[in-house]
């Protein structure tokens, strides 16, 4: 059985008006909601034993642990500089700047009383922007499958790995061993900033209460690369042992529209072939999804397992079609579209084969298979 932790915070500001562009006028009367959560898994998702079984796959997928495997931290600590929207046609007009350390650990609750956005713009509105500064703080030990074995390796203070110089880590993944320790983590590497742009369109008018909710999915966001593969990027270093963050590209974060009624976390799995490559590989990932009060799609993103294939499996949903029974959703990283996903009602079941497609290039599709989702959270 999974024990679950949500933490919610709200934060409620109201201002005098202040004109930010759009149609010309703006809304004060701005709520921001921040969400953030992990669900203490079992130990399929990191591939160790296997605690319920693998989903039954029309295609049989082949696997073998890697070089990189990931899971949720004790905690991370990271700065919000900076909220925003992107207007319709237009850049983004930030709501509020200012510097504020927030806390997620999936069970503290964190005081945003100082977090006070100002008006926003009416019209037309396609993301909520939030950005955050590159470095920030973690702790944790992570509990995983690697290509020599199962493996404990927890965060070291002497050892953090600056994603942005490319430097640090250590020669021996070893070195990681013992109890966890606070150290250095970079969300980032191609900025002292991160800035998080989710698709979330609506329509601001000058009365109607404004909703904007922030949320922080830290299920995968501890990762770690035990120094015997070709890195994580290209420019990443190949013979040091490190953990990392910075490949997720923030897709552990969600800016949206809207207050969340139900939240849902899957364990995916995606049985998948390559044109013109023959035979069929199993990739390891992990999905959350927001509903509000009504069952109405909110948000929702994706990330693997692992850095070890499929590396451009993950993002934000960009569109969602409920079907009724079933949902078809796409999500912005390499044009990926998910046919036939059924959202699940009990914890531990793998949901009925749906289809997962990429066709990123004029050539057609890039891989194509099968997927299925299991519920491991839902609040």
């Amino acid at each position: 059985m999974n024990k679950n932790f949500l933490l919610v915070l709200t934060a409620i500001g109201v201002l005098g008006l202040v004109s930010c562009g759009g149609s010309g006028g703006s809304n004060s009367n701005v709520t921001v909601k921040a969400v953030g959560f992990k669900a203490v898994l079992s130990s399929t998702s990191v591939g160790i034993t296997e605690v319920t079984p693998e989903p039954t796959f029309t295609n049989l997928p082949s696997f073998t642990p890697g070089h990189i495997n990931s899971g949720a931290p004790d905690y991370i600590k990271l700065t919000l500089v900076a909220l925003g929207v992107q207007v319709d046609g237009s850049g983004v007009q930030n709501i509020w700047t200012g510097s504020k350390e927030i806390t997620v650990d999936g069970t503290s609750a964190i005081d945003v009383s100082d977090i006070k956005p100002s008006s926003v713009p009416t019209g037309k509105i396609t993301a909520v922007v939030a950005t955050f500064n590159s470095l920030a703080k973690i702790k944790g030990t992570l509990t995983a499958g690697f290509n020599d074995g199962p493996q404990i390796y927890s965060t070291k203070a002497a050892y953090p790995y600056n994603a942005v110089t490319h430097t640090g880590g250590t020669d021996l993944a070893s070195s990681y061993a013992g109890a966890a320790e606070e150290t250095d983590f970079y969300i980032n590497a191609d900025s002292d900033t991160l800035m998080v742009s989710t698709p979330s369109t609506t329509t601001i008018d000058a009365s109607s209460p404004i909703k904007i909710t922030i949320l922080f999915d830290i299920n995968r966001l501890l990762r770690f690369y035990n120094g015997t593969g070709s890195g994580v990027n290209p420019t990443d270093p190949i013979h040091k042992a490190y953990f990392f963050g910075h490949s997720l590209l923030g897709s552990w974060i969600a800016t949206f529209f809207g207050d969340p009624g139900k939240i849902e976390g899957y364990a995916t799995r995606y049985s998948v072939t390559a044109t013109p490559n023959p035979g069929y590989g199993l990739v390891k990932g992990w999905m959350t999804v927001v509903y509000d009060s009504n069952g109405k799609f909110l948000s929702g993103l994706l990330m693997g397992d692992d850095d070890n294939a499929l590396t451009c499996a993950k993002g934000w949903i960009t569109s969602y079609t409920d079907n009724g029974t079933t949902a078809d959703f796409s999500y912005d990283t390499s044009n990926i579209t998910v046919s036939g996903f059924e959202r699940v009602k009990t914890q531990d079941y793998w949901s009925p084969n749906a289809t997962v497609t990429s066709s990123a290039n004029a050539t057609g599709a890039i891989f194509s298979g099968e997927a299925h989702f299991q519920l491991e959270f839902a609040q």
